[in-house]
């Protein structure tokens, strides 16, 4: 949810200072209308299909400016809808095209495109080059706002890996948008950006002071109101202030804006659901807990998506019966003689009964090997671990004289690892989305780089590699139970620890070798 956020966080700053750049014509409208807009699914695949075809239109070589935004507009629908890789491919194709155009605003544009969906991809190291990119295209410029406006975006862009980093940028950014005196709407969004940073490191108080800071400076209007509010609340939730948590949630679901932003309802209602677990109070927290599930299911709309899908087919198959009707008719008409035309019909309902017939074998045929397939995964999965526990037993010396620093006890490193793992059995801590090394280091009274050498030692893992098995095998539980059978994947994958549906999916499948769904629809048959 807070990923998300920040992702709209960085597109509203990106529209603030673009909006100032000089552009040929008027050609990038569209695509600042896309950004900005909250769009249906139906809406955005609308809109795919009618710029895909307006591309196809195209002749090679021909009307570049208009190509090139029609590219860079099916990056960004594709990105809203969730496929990342046909959003790259437009991206990329409408970089080049503004390379050749030679057109700032828009090559600042593409590169902000293509960065935003290599992060929410969690490749933040391919990220940041394409913020880089804006950097230097800004320095060369002479554009300082550009560069400062930039500075935010690769703070949002170490987040989630390097808080300190992000800190840089927001302090450098902070200064310029206070010394220039810059756009509200910009300062506030960075404010809110570097309170997160705050609460990522666990200075839970200094990030609600920011945010009260705001708060006092803007109206219930202001479209940061219910983000700022519900931030503040979750906040005090990590310091068990759960009146405090109470009273900020209420302010924002208050505002007169917030039917604007269906976000903000989901994440307020997952507020009072975790405040009233606070206050002891299970009526309360099952009903705001409910209505949280209803929010995160129309967010996503998957069911209706592939509705949507299956219409547009089954309109185009009657179209194209309707066609053929049509002409059989005229044949008829003009070509009373042709009367093999029955006997060509006889002959294509048997192909098509033999077909169904090989059809239906092959089917039954993949079936079989898809749970075949299933079956070696995890028979290779158990190898694996198997193989690796071997050679650790080989060599133990070699492998702790490489792992393990010199002032290393072996013992209490047993010790330790054995506290880890209870901890984990016991109270799953790694069910936290925001947990990391430096929460469970804090638990044990111990330091980052000693116990991540621990965990390295004993699995062969890194951390990331080690918190993932766990969320992986507790999102396995979750899945095949069947009191979970109403959970979306993406509340199921919070449930397990994980930020978002996209990384659950992409872990689960590295973990497991299949995709969540598939996991479902074929565990049970296994």
């Amino acid at each position: 949810m807070i990923k998300k956020l920040l992702f709209f966080f960085f597109i509203l700053n990106s529209y603030t200072v673009f909006s100032q750049e000089d552009s040929k014509g008027k050609v990038l409208d569209t695509y600042r209308s896309i950004s900005n807009q909250q769009l249906s699914h139906q809406q955005i695949n609308e809109l795919i299909i009618q710029y895909e075809d307006s591309l196809s239109l195209f002749i090679e070589g021909s009307n570049l400016p208009n190509k090139a935004i029609y590219n860079l507009s099916l990056a960004k629908l594709y990105y809203k809808q969730g496929g990342y890789n046909k959003a790259l491919e437009y991206g990329k194709k409408a970089l080049g095209e503004f390379k050749e155009l030679k057109d700032t605003t828009a090559l600042v544009y593409a590169y902000t495109t293509i960065g935003v969906i290599y992060g929410e991809l969690d490749d933040y190291k391919i990220a940041e080059e394409y913020f880089r990119e804006i950097d230097t295209l800004a320095r060369l410029a002479n554009r300082e706002v550009l560069m400062y406006h930039n500075y935010i975006n690769l703070g949002i862009m170490n987040l989630d890996n390097d808080v300190p980093k992000a800190l840089d940028y927001f302090d450098k950014a902070e200064i310029y948008f206070k010394r220039k005196k810059g756009n509200n709407v910009t300062l506030v969004g960075l404010l809110n950006n570097k309170a997160v940073a705050y609460k990522r490191i666990g200075e839970y108080e200094k990030a609600i002071g920011i945010l009260k800071n705001i708060l006092n400076g803007i109206d219930q209007s202001h479209s940061y109101y219910v983000s700022i509010c519900s931030n503040i609340a979750t906040n005090y939730l990590l310091l068990n202030q759960a009146d405090s948590a109470l009273t900020y949630i209420k302010m924002g679901l208050n505002n007169p804006a917030k039917s604007l932003y269906i976000n903000n309802y989901v994440n307020s209602y997952r507020v009072l659901t975790e405040a009233y677990i606070q206050k002891h109070n299970p009526d309360s927290s099952i009903k705001y807990f409910r209505l949280y599930q209803l929010y995160t299911d129309s967010l996503f709309l998957k069911k209706k998506v592939e509705n949507i899908s299956k219409l547009r087919v089954i309109h185009e198959t009657d179209q194209l019966l309707d066609d053929v009707k049509k002409q059989h008719q005229k044949i008829t008409e003009y070509n009373a003689k042709f009367r093999n035309l029955s006997i060509g019909i006889s002959l294509l309902i048997i192909t098509i009964i033999i077909f169904f017939i090989y059809y239906k074998k092959l089917q039954s045929s993949y079936k079989r090997i898809v749970k075949e397939s299933v079956h070696a995964v995890l028979i290779e999965e158990e190898n694996a671990k198997l193989i690796k526990k071997i050679e650790f037993l080989k060599k133990p010396d070699e492998v702790e004289s490489n792992r393990l620093p010199s002032s290393f006890t072996l013992e209490k490193g047993d010790d330790i690892f054995e506290e880890i793992i209870t901890l984990f059995k016991m109270e799953k801590l790694f069910t936290d989305p925001d947990f990391n090394l430096s929460k469970l280091a804090d638990r044990l009274n111990s330091n980052r780089t000693y116990i991540s050498n621990i965990i390295n030692s004993k699995t062969g893992d890194s951390f990331v590699k080690f918190i993932n098995t766990y969320r992986v095998k507790e999102a396995k539980k979750l899945l095949i139970d069947s009191h979970n059978k109403i959970l979306t994947l993406d509340a199921i994958g919070k449930l397990a620890g994980f930020n978002s549906v996209s990384t659950f999916n992409r872990v689960f499948k590295i973990e497991t070798g299949v995709t969540p769904s598939f996991y479902i629809k074929n565990t049970s048959d296994i």
